[in-house]
C-alpha cells in the first residue's frame, strides 16, 4: 500500500499487458528463427508478485530471491522494467543487449511475465526465464554462459539513454627530423661567432684574414 497526503493508494495488477509482453516476446523470437517460450504458471506467479512489489514501492529493482523462489531450473534469468506502456518497455528491452539476450536466448525455454501499475500509473514488469532441469540439450548459445543465473540492469523505458562509447586515441609519436650538417659551413659559423666575441683590436680585416688559417688549424687540431 502506498500512502500520499494521508490517503492510501494500492498498486494494481495489470494482467492485460502480460499477454502483450508474451506475444511481443515470442514474435521477436520467431523473427530470429527461435521457438516460442512456453508460459509456465509458477514463473508467472513469481513474476506477478515481484511486479506488484515494485509498483507498491515505486521502485525498479531485481528480485534478489527469484532464483530460490523458482524451482527445478538448470539456468534462469530475469528482466525488469518500468515505463508508461507495454510497447515502450518492450522497445527498451530490445534496444538493450542484456535484456534482448534473455528474450532471444537459445538456452531458456520457458517464461513467466507479471505486470502491475503503481498509483501514478507507471507500468512495472518482471520477466522470469527458465531452462528446466529435465530439458533436452539445446544448441550452444552464440555467447558462452559463464553462470546459470543471469539478470541485467533494470530498464526504465522513459529514461533510456544511449551513450556513445568513449574513444581514447593515442597521440602520434613526435617526428624527429635530423638536418644534414655541412662541415665547412659549421666551421665557418664557428669562425664568425669567434669574430663577434673578439675584442676590437682583433677586428682589423687584414689581421682577421691572416688569423683565419691559424684558427682553422687550431679548430681542426692540425697545428
Amino acid at each position: 500500500m502506498i500512502t500520499a497526503g494521508g490517503g492510501a493508494f494500492p498498486a494494481s495488477a495489470d494482467s492485460g499487458t502480460e499477454g502483450q509482453f508474451i506475444s511481443d516476446t515470442n514474435s521477436a523470437r520467431a523473427d530470429h528463427g527461435l521457438r516460442p517460450y512456453a508460459v509456465e504458471s509458477d514463473l508467472t506467479s513469481v513474476a506477478r508478485r515481484w511486479a506488484e512489489h515494485m509498483a507498491r514501492n515505486n521502485s525498479l529493482e531485481h528480485n534478489p530471491s527469484y532464483s530460490s523462489q523458482v524451482c527445478c531450473w538448470s539456468s534462469i534469468g530475469e528482466n525488469v522494467g518500468e515505463g508508461s506502456s507495454e510497447s515502450s518497455i518492450q522497445q527498451a528491452f530490445m534496444s538493450s543487449a542484456p535484456h534482448r539476450d534473455n528474450i532471444l536466448s537459445s538456452s531458456f525455454t520457458q517464461v513467466g511475465i507479471g505486470t502491475a501499475r503503481s498509483s501514478d500509473g507507471t507500468l512495472y514488469v518482471d520477466e522470469v526465464f527458465r531452462r528446466p532441469t529435465h530439458s533436452a540439450a539445446a544448441p550452444a548459445p552464440a555467447r558462452p554462459v559463464s553462470h546459470p543465473v543471469t539478470h541485467s540492469v533494470p530498464v526504465r523505458a522513459s529514461r533510456s539513454v544511449a551513450r556513445a562509447p568513449r574513444v581514447v586515441r593515442r597521440p602520434a609519436a613526435p617526428r624527429h627530423v635530423a638536418a644534414a650538417v655541412n662541415p665547412a659551413r659549421a666551421l665557418a659559423l664557428r669562425w664568425l661567432a669567434a669574430q663577434r666575441t673578439a675584442p676590437p683590436a682583433a677586428t682589423d680585416p687584414v689581421a682577421g684574414a691572416l688569423a683565419f688559417p691559424e684558427f682553422m688549424r687550431a679548430l681542426c687540431g692540425t697545428g
